[in-house]
Protein backbone atom coordinates (compact mmCIF):
# COMPACT_ATOMS: atom_id res chain seq x y z
CA UNK A 1 0.00 0.00 0.00
CA UNK A 2 1.34 3.09 -1.02
CA UNK A 3 1.18 6.57 1.14
CA UNK A 4 -2.56 7.76 0.29
CA UNK A 5 -3.70 4.48 1.01
CA UNK A 6 -2.13 4.37 4.87
CA UNK A 7 -2.95 8.18 4.95
CA UNK A 8 -6.44 7.50 4.00
CA UNK A 9 -6.92 4.31 6.55
CA UNK A 10 -4.94 7.15 9.41
CA UNK A 11 -7.80 9.61 8.64
CA UNK A 12 -10.58 6.72 8.71
CA UNK A 13 -9.40 5.22 11.56
CA UNK A 14 -9.51 8.59 13.05
CA UNK A 15 -12.67 9.82 12.55
CA UNK A 16 -14.36 6.99 13.74
CA UNK A 17 -12.85 7.49 17.20
CA UNK A 18 -14.01 11.35 16.50
CA UNK A 19 -17.65 10.31 15.95
CA UNK A 20 -17.46 7.56 18.58
CA UNK A 21 -16.90 10.50 21.29
CA UNK A 22 -19.16 12.94 20.05
CA UNK A 23 -21.90 10.22 20.39
CA UNK A 24 -20.45 9.73 23.29
CA UNK A 25 -20.86 13.40 24.47
CA UNK A 26 -24.73 13.15 23.09
CA UNK A 27 -25.31 10.44 25.55
CA UNK A 28 -23.46 12.17 28.50
CA UNK A 29 -25.49 14.99 27.85
CA UNK A 30 -28.99 13.24 27.23
CA UNK A 31 -28.07 11.49 31.02
CA UNK A 32 -26.95 14.83 32.43
CA UNK A 33 -30.28 15.94 31.32
CA UNK A 34 -32.46 12.80 32.58
CA UNK A 35 -30.52 13.17 35.55
CA UNK A 36 -31.31 16.76 36.38
CA UNK A 37 -34.91 16.55 35.86
CA UNK A 38 -34.96 18.60 32.53
CA UNK A 39 -36.27 17.70 29.45
CA UNK A 40 -33.18 16.20 27.34
CA UNK A 41 -32.55 18.83 24.84
CA UNK A 42 -29.94 17.85 22.05
CA UNK A 43 -27.93 20.69 20.55
CA UNK A 44 -29.29 21.01 16.82
CA UNK A 45 -24.52 21.40 16.01
CA UNK A 46 -24.09 18.46 17.96
CA UNK A 47 -26.64 16.25 15.29
CA UNK A 48 -24.94 17.88 12.46
CA UNK A 49 -21.39 16.96 13.96
CA UNK A 50 -22.14 13.54 14.29
CA UNK A 51 -23.74 12.95 10.63
CA UNK A 52 -21.20 15.58 9.01
CA UNK A 53 -18.22 13.02 11.12
CA UNK A 54 -19.84 9.93 9.97
CA UNK A 55 -20.26 11.25 6.07
CA UNK A 56 -16.63 12.05 6.02
CA UNK A 57 -15.19 9.06 7.65
CA UNK A 58 -17.65 7.05 4.82
CA UNK A 59 -16.20 8.86 1.95
CA UNK A 60 -12.57 8.07 3.28
CA UNK A 61 -13.20 4.76 4.00
CA UNK A 62 -14.44 5.23 -0.11
CA UNK A 63 -11.54 6.36 -0.89
CA UNK A 64 -9.30 4.13 1.00
CA UNK A 65 -10.83 0.87 -0.99
CA UNK A 66 -10.58 3.22 -4.27
CA UNK A 67 -6.54 3.74 -3.56
CA UNK A 68 -6.27 0.01 -2.44
CA UNK A 69 -8.07 -1.47 -5.54
CA UNK A 70 -6.05 0.11 -7.77
CA UNK A 71 -2.43 -0.50 -6.06
CA UNK A 72 -3.60 -4.53 -6.33
CA UNK A 73 -4.20 -4.16 -9.75
CA UNK A 74 -1.24 -2.63 -10.53
CA UNK A 75 0.69 -5.06 -8.76
CA UNK A 76 -0.97 -7.73 -10.66
CA UNK A 77 -2.42 -9.86 -7.46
Amino acid sequence: MKAPGHSLLLVSGLLKVGGALLILLLLAKAGWDLASGRQVEIPPILLIAIGATLAAQLATWAGWRYATRRDTEESGA
